[in-house]
């Protein structure tokens, strides 16, 4: 899988892309940065990839309840509560890079989110 493809797709979605790092273990790792979508990381293997956000939470707002029923749906995002209790949302894709696959994937992931912060908000503890 080219992360140069995806890099270059993520950059034609208007995100602000760089490189992690040149070797290590986050080589071909991307940071991607939107002005509207949330921020991404893309870890790019060549027949996978990882595609992960951390939200920054109010702490009035932490509620281990909403990510646990978050997580006993079956879609592809799956959300915890980091150590600072902010939200974090991960997405597992397998195969080589496809155009409107990873488009697929980037959806997701952003509907996961959207999805995942709602009842942070919204639902008493």
């Amino acid at each position: 899988m080219s992360v140069e493809k995806v890099k270059n797709h993520l950059e034609f979605l208007g995100f602000d892309v760089a490189l992690a790092s040149e070797d290590g273990p986050e080589q071909g790792t991307l940071l991607a940065k939107h002005p509207i979508r949330w921020n991404i990381r893309i870890t790019v293997k060549p027949d996978w990839m990882f595609l992960d956000a951390s939200v920054v939470l109010d702490p009035k707002s932490i509620n281990f309840g909403a990510a646990n029923r978050q997580n006993a749906g079956v879609g592809p995002v799956k959300v915890s509560l980091d150590d600072d209790g902010d939200l974090y949302c991960a997405l597992f894709y397998i195969g080589a890079y496809d155009r409107q696959n990873l488009g697929y994937a980037l959806d997701a992931l952003e509907t996961g989110i959207t999805m995942a912060l709602e009842p942070f908000y919204n639902e008493s503890r």
